[in-house]
């Protein structure tokens, strides 16, 4: 029952059905779903637990907290923090507790690649209608794709839909339907083409990222180079079919100096920031990079927490100090490494997307570690496939390398950011 209400919430937060129709547009349908999903996850659920990735959350939380405070604008400070644990923090405890098994994964999976092939045949629709408007009333941003709600933008249409992709394959290798395998093979196609008319650059250096990763983890660093070789024309003529991913262009341009204004933002209030929300009141744009935007707005403080947690989910799922990952784990891995990627040219640092990632994330963990109902998931040992280890110690020992990963990565940022300056 409680998972239901759980699916109804992916429903309403990416599908968004009820935004198809001007009589109820307005409906806040999912803000109510997640408090009914919350009310049953108290009364029914067993064996509750407390994800790790909560814990640099609500650092997180405390980070908006005290970056309003040193504005001088305490209410502000409240509400938006509110407004953060509820729209985050909750559902990542209620995703973490309550799929509680492998096959629940795979339907939250089949909600999200539903959604992208919605959203796909969404664009579709605006590609081929005359005014360029789609059945739900959204129409084309300068002839490139578009959904509704947050996915309005079609940089956040081709980020939605890479995430997806890595999950289109798992369950493509899970199906044993002849139904299923052609659905996900269709499913896989039309990403691609989802890709294509989103014409995101971002999105397309994600997808970059995750084929590079992909062969580097499959053949090794000689023979990925060698592929990299061979299939450089191709990506050249790919990446020119796109907008042109040129510095001297006026949004690139535009791109890379909100980056150096935001990074000077965070050098000037280093430990809580200039406030949460508050980047676009020193500058025209937003900071289209979700790292210098958590940078800037909660300063040092928040960003160990926030990248933290995203770097910790991602060592989790890429089994560092564990045993060997599970395809769940991987596939999970590749979708956190496709925000990674595209985040670094959007302003998504709060994006539901991401929250709904860390709460699977922990759910995989979890299963992977801790079916035994009766065991305390702080302290149980387990037989990994090559050594024996201690789950906490494990966990600690990933939580410290992501909080250690933080800082070096503020440096990283800034060096980037020198070197597009120059170029």
């Amino acid at each position: 029952m409680t998972f239901l209400i759980l699916c109804l919430y992916f429903v309403f937060v990416i599908i968004r059905p009820h935004e198809w129709f001007k009589a109820t547009e307005e409906w806040e349908v999912a803000r109510y779903t997640v408090l009914v999903c919350a009310v049953a996850y108290v009364m029914f659920e067993d064996n509750k637990f407390w994800p790790k990735q909560l814990t640099l959350l609500l650092g997180v939380a405390l980070a908006i907290l005290l970056s309003m405070l040193f504005t001088g604008w305490v209410g502000g400070g409240v509400t938006r923090m509110g407004i953060f644990f509820f729209s985050s923090v909750i559902p990542v405890l209620l995703i973490g507790n309550i799929v509680k098994h492998q096959w629940q994964v795979e339907w939250v999976m089949r909600i999200m690649v539903l959604a992208t092939c919605i959203m796909v045949y969404h664009g579709y629709v605006q590609m081929n209608s005359p005014l360029g408007i789609g059945w739900s009333g959204q129409g084309l941003i300068m002839d490139r794709a578009t959904y509704i709600g947050v996915y309005s933008d079609p940089n956040d249409f081709g980020m939605y839909v890479l995430i997806t992709l890595p999950m289109m394959f798992y369950l493509l290798g899970q199906s044993q339907s002849f139904f299923g395998k052609n659905y996900y093979r269709l499913a896989i196609l039309a990403s691609m083409y989802g890709i294509w008319i989103s014409n995101s650059r971002g999105t397309l250096v994600g997808a970059l990222v995750l084929a590079g990763y992909y062969f580097y983890r499959k053949f090794g660093m000689v023979k990925s180079s060698i592929v990299g070789v061979i299939t450089f024309p191709a990506i050249l003529w790919i990446t020119g079919k796109f907008r042109t991913i040129d510095l001297d262009e006026n949004s690139a341009q535009d791109r890379v100096l909100a980056w150096y204004d935001g990074f000077h933002m965070f050098l000037d209030n280093v430990l809580f920031g200039i406030g949460k929300g508050w980047f676009t009141d020193f500058h025209e744009l937003t900071a289209h990079n979700s790292y210098i935007l958590v940078m800037a707005e909660l300063g040092l403080f928040g960003f160990v927490f926030w990248f933290g947690c995203l770097c910790f989910s991602m060592l989790q799922m890429s089994g560092v100090f564990a045993d060997k990952v599970s395809k769940i784990q991987t596939t999970m891995f590749y979708s956190l490494l496709a925000f990674a990627s595209t985040g670094f040219f959007l302003s998504r640092s709060f994006s539901n997307i991401l929250y709904i990632l860390l709460g699977l994330s922990a759910a995989v963990w979890w299963q992977k570690y801790h079916q035994d109902k009766e065991s305390k998931p702080s302290t149980k040992k387990v037989k990994g496939d090559e050594q024996t280890f201690d789950i906490a110690e494990v966990q600690t020992k990933q939580m410290s390398m992501a909080l250690v990963i933080a800082p070096i990565a503020v440096v990283f940022i800034y060096l980037v950011i020198k070197i597009l300056l120059i170029i």
